[in-house]
């Protein structure tokens, strides 16, 4: 055909002809093979804003989605020099934040040649064009319960204390070789409201 697709006619046995776009077809198997794969919460993929991440992550890759780092806000270094966190804004939007933890090439490495190895969710309530959710399809909305069923038990598990008497529930799961690791915080109804993400396995860079 003119736009140089390829085609695939196949005879059923009502003699009728249907034609298959092997592209279509392709991009079909693609997406099923990337919703088993999302369905191990330790191949840490998630959903936000309806682009599917896979790791691992970039500092230039969530620039060209059209993140960026929010100005003049909170930042940690932790003791390793070669790690820091920073909020993170949809560059149109500015109506939620997300903390991202970047590793660096070296201490003087600018953070452009970075990659992500952390990501810290927050339920933001309904703001418009906001939704994040695992590839297993746990998200804000999502229950104690829920998380237990498509996760199994958690690693550990038990009250936090936010300060003097308030209390939320934490539930976390690790890797067996403890470098991938999803923690939850759940609100005092055992809904999910803050969702972390870490990848702590070396990238060559």
């Amino acid at each position: 055909n003119e736009d140089g697709t390829r085609m695939l006619k196949m005879t059923f046995e009502d003699d009728e002809l249907e034609t298959i776009n092997l592209y279509d077809l392709s991009s079909q198997l693609e997406e099923e093979s990337l919703k088993d794969y999302s369905k191990d919460w330790e191949n840490l993929v998630f959903t936000l804003n309806g682009k599917n991440y896979t790791w691992p992550i970039s500092y230039n890759q969530l620039i060209e989605d059209g993140y960026s780092v929010v100005e003049k806000s909170y930042e940690e270094y932790t003791d390793d020099p070669l790690s820091c966190t920073e909020f993170m804004w949809d560059e149109d939007d500015r109506k939620y934040t997300f903390s991202v933890r970047f590793r660096k090439k070296s201490q003087d490495a600018a953070l452009t040649d970075s990659y992500v190895e952390g990501l810290v969710f927050y339920d933001w309530g309904n703001i418009p064009n906001y939704r994040m959710e695992l590839g297993n399809g746990i998200g804000f909305d999502s229950s104690y319960d829920d998380v237990v069923e498509k996760m199994g038990k958690p690693t550990t598990e038990g009250l936090i204390s936010g300060g003097g008497t308030t209390y939320t529930y934490n539930a976390t799961y690790k890797s067996e070789d403890g470098l991938r690791m999803i923690e939850f915080i759940f609100d005092s109804s055992y809904s999910v409201y803050q969702i972390s993400i870490y990848n702590l396995e070396e990238v060559e860079v």
